[in-house]
């Protein structure tokens, strides 16, 4: 007489089913995303389309894998426990298209900034009404679509797939694939990477936004919550910010004195001051953000010069426009 499975045997294997089909389907959707910056494949070199395709995706598989591979550990705890595994599952998927949606958004903004997220960037940015204008260039139809296109062709691929894979009958090596695909994809990846991508200008493609922003923001916090730049000045550079050497005062001659006493008397410096027109200098500082002055924050000394001379100068507190050139709105 056979026995029927019990709906509480059948739950982990359709949870590590779902677990295993979302995590392929996010590994190909990182993939087809990074696609984006390459464009269009060409008729001729396709080779070599899928070589830099996978140079700059590899690491975004590893990233898939790995999150796979947390989720179903969690799963293997809590595999007495049918809720909690639908739970798991669940979550990852939502997870998986929040990374797609995150994935979209770095793909565009390296074409604005040239690299992705990090959380010093974001500190540098600080107010995005800074970058608005920037970046609502590039906010396009396409790009909107993506925005909101990809995650859900995600949700709905997964959910079509698991329920594909569970009324066919699945062998060991249906459910091997991913893995094997996976790892024929990072070694063809990562040999196209240090063979061929490494040296190209936009090789910072190839990081994974995910571990971008992730390895920043705990670098950060294991610093102690302060954003620290790499990279160090030299003796030189810092004197570019030294102040001027004062020349000493040489003394006068017997004639140099006689001339000055009768300039005075002439009043010379006095008719040349009404004849001449008031100066009008223009100081422009670039990429210097207004609130690290200290004419703007008094919390940083950094412009001490700049905030004394706003005291005898007309002051812009603000600036907007939509080309090339800016208008001061007060």
């Amino acid at each position: 007489m056979a026995h029927e499975r019990t709906p509480h045997r059948d739950q982990p294997v359709t949870d590590a089913g779902r677990l295993l089909w979302a995590a392929l389907m996010l590994g190909v959707s990182l993939v087809a995303i990074k696609a984006y910056h390459l464009g269009v494949p060409p008729r001729d070199g396709f080779s070599d389309y899928l070589r830099s395709l996978s140079a700059i995706s590899y690491v975004d598989v590893l990233f898939a894998a790995a999150c796979w591979a947390a989720a179903r550990l969690v799963l293997l705890i809590v595999w007495r426990r049918p809720f909690a595994g639908r739970a798991v599952s669940g979550a990852f998927v939502v997870f998986a298209a929040f990374c797609c949606f995150y994935a979209v958004v770095n793909v565009i903004l390296f074409g604005i900034v040239g690299g992705f997220l990090t959380y010093p960037l974001l500190a540098l940015i600080g107010d995005v009404r800074m970058v608005r204008s920037s970046v609502g260039a590039h906010v396009t139809l396409p790009a909107i679509a993506g925005l909101i296109g990809i995650p859900c062709a995600y949700l709905a691929a997964v959910a079509a797939l698991t329920r594909r894979m569970q009324a066919a009958s699945s062998t060991r090596w249906v459910s091997a694939s991913p893995a094997i695909l996976a790892a024929a994809w990072v070694a063809a990846g990562h040999y196209a990477y240090v063979t061929e991508f490494y040296g190209r200008s936009d090789r910072q493609v190839a990081d994974s936004p995910h571990w971008a922003i992730a390895a920043s923001t705990w670098q950060v916090f294991a610093d102690g919550g302060f954003v620290r730049m790499a990279g160090t000045f030299t003796p030189g550079d810092l004197a570019d910010f030294e102040p001027p050497i004062v020349l000493p005062v040489k003394t006068a001659s017997v004639a140099s004195k006689v001339i000055r006493r009768a300039a005075a008397t002439l009043d010379v410096r006095a008719i040349a001051a009404a004849r001449r027109p008031p100066n009008v200098v223009l100081v422009v500082l670039e990429s210097v953000a207004a609130r690290w002055t200290s004419l703007h924050n008094p919390l940083y000394g950094t412009t001490p010069t700049l905030q004394a001379e706003s005291s005898r100068s007309a002051v812009a507190l603000g600036s907007q426009g939509s080309g090339r050139f800016c208008t001061p709105v007060s």
